[in-house]
């Protein structure tokens, strides 16, 4: 992250903007979580979306990213445990493979790890705790869908009726 300008797994704005354009409101506040040293949150912010929120591990980058996109608002946080947001504080959250990265090590995808397992929790207990209610979550992954799922249904499925 020292000397790297920009990196973007998974693709840019001009790859997966379209989809997230069809599905997230641009009058909403949307958080952007794991953002890196990616463009999409500045993208998004020249897209129209009206506020945009990034966020990241890391110090360093947060604060390059601070420069290279002023009209963004940054915040150094971990997606595990995210105390910086209220709750209900986004109608949407963007994950742009940041779970893929809490699941790097899981082991086998079809009987994956305690630490991977407890690490995607934490991320979504946080994710829906800063949603408001009807808020949306988007995922942009590597993972095939019925992988994912193992992980997002039990935790979903018994807020359903609040968030998409």
């Amino acid at each position: 992250f020292a000397e790297e300008e920009c990196y973007e797994w998974l693709g840019g704005w001009d790859q997966v903007g379209g989809a997230v354009e069809r599905r997230v409101d641009k009058a909403g506040r949307v958080l952007v979580v794991g953002n890196g040293n990616s463009g999409m949150a500045g993208a998004m912010a020249r897209a129209g979306y009206r506020e945009v929120v990034a966020m990241d591990f890391s110090e360093r980058v947060v604060d390059r990213m601070r420069a290279k996109e002023p009209q963004v608002r940054w915040e150094v946080a971990d997606v595990r445990a995210m105390a910086v947001f209220a709750d209900g504080e986004f109608d949407a959250v963007l994950d742009k493979a940041v779970m893929d990265a809490l699941v790097v090590d899981e082991g086998s995808p079809w009987e994956p790890g305690d630490a991977a397992k407890s690490d995607v929790a934490a991320m979504i207990r946080e994710v829906l705790r800063v949603l408001r209610p009807g808020g949306l979550y988007m995922q942009i992954t590597f993972q095939q869908p019925f992988f994912r799922s193992r992980y997002l249904r039990g935790v979903f499925d018994k807020r359903r009726s609040d968030h998409t």
